[in-house]
């Protein structure tokens, strides 16, 4: 299965979970997000401190053209699964 997704290519999707799990996730303008200062650095991406809608939140960028979208996929998943918790 492939999917796409807004303003990007192809986006492979291994199961129906894996669709419902992007499906869950709200696209917010990147215009509405004011980035503060940098959080940290990763093996795919780097966190920063942003301002949205006054609110302070962390911002992951990924580096999906070193991976794919195997990590990303799993951090979707990782956040929908604490958020059930929440």
């Amino acid at each position: 299965d492939e999917m796409s997704t807004k303003g990007q290519e192809d986006v492979p999707a291994s199961s129906a979970a894996q669709m419902s799990a992007f499906a869950a996730l709200v696209e917010t303008p990147i215009d509405d997000v004011e980035i503060i200062g940098t959080l940290g650095y990763g093996d795919n991406g780097v966190v920063f401190l942003a301002n949205w809608h006054g609110q302070k939140l962390s911002l992951k960028q990924f580096d999906v053209g070193k991976d794919g979208y195997e990590y990303y996929d799993k951090e979707v998943e990782a956040y929908l699964t604490l958020e059930a918790a929440w």
